[in-house]
């Protein structure tokens, strides 16, 4: 890997190189060999392993990652988080696509920006998102989720279409449960606080 000295692009050179002839007294005479120039290939590869972990839209984790993800590298302790952005299909319909895709591409933005450690951070539907952090720390879960509505509430102060959407968790303690299980659990925490929420959520997007 090379960088560009005057335009700062960065570059892949594969080296092939071999001294081809010395003098007398053992000093190199001749170096023979290839230098070439493979970065488009390189950012193929990037972009062909991007597309296999990334959702393109929003820029987190796929669904393809995710499936991987829980099967290698599962903790014994973490909490998981389950999202669903309500009335999404009700979004479509009434303004178009571009706008669910909008709502989308915003609740990923909001995520990243509540959840700040780095967390794993994974869209496995079309309007699903789900996070995993390694602390079931009550107080720190609940800060987490207070400063999550706090950003969803100042999107929708300033939204022409507000965003609602629903959340359910659940937490793992050296593992005293299946990740399915965990998150059942979280799923179905989730859709109570959706069933709760859909009477007012389809009077405020057709209003």
């Amino acid at each position: 890997k090379h960088k560009n000295p005057k335009t700062g692009q960065e570059m892949y050179i594969e080296h092939s190189i071999e001294i081809a002839d010395y003098h007398e007294d053992g000093s190199v005479k001749l170096i023979g060999g290839v230098l070439l120039d493979v970065t488009e290939n390189i950012n193929r590869q990037h972009q062909i392993k991007y597309l296999a972990e990334y959702d393109t839209l929003t820029d987190v984790k796929n669904r393809n990652y995710f499936e991987k993800f829980i099967q290698n590298n599962i903790k014994v302790t973490y909490s998981i988080f389950v999202f669903d952005v309500d009335g999404l299909k009700l979004i479509n319909d009434v303004f178009g696509h571009l706008k669910g895709d909008e709502i989308i591409t915003q609740v990923a933005i909001l995520l990243k920006k509540a959840f700040t450690k780095n967390e794993f951070i994974c869209r496995i539907g079309g309007d699903e998102f789900t996070v995993l952090i390694d602390t079931v720390d009550d107080d720190e879960i609940q800060d987490i989720t207070l400063r999550f509505e706090e950003y969803v509430a100042e999107f929708n102060n300033v939204s022409s279409i507000e965003m609602n959407i629903s959340m359910g968790f659940a937490s793992v303690v050296n593992g005293d449960r299946t990740f399915d299980k965990a998150f059942v659990v979280a799923e179905n925490h989730m859709y109570r606080r959706k069933l709760n929420n859909r009477s007012s959520r389809k009077s405020k997007v057709l209003e």
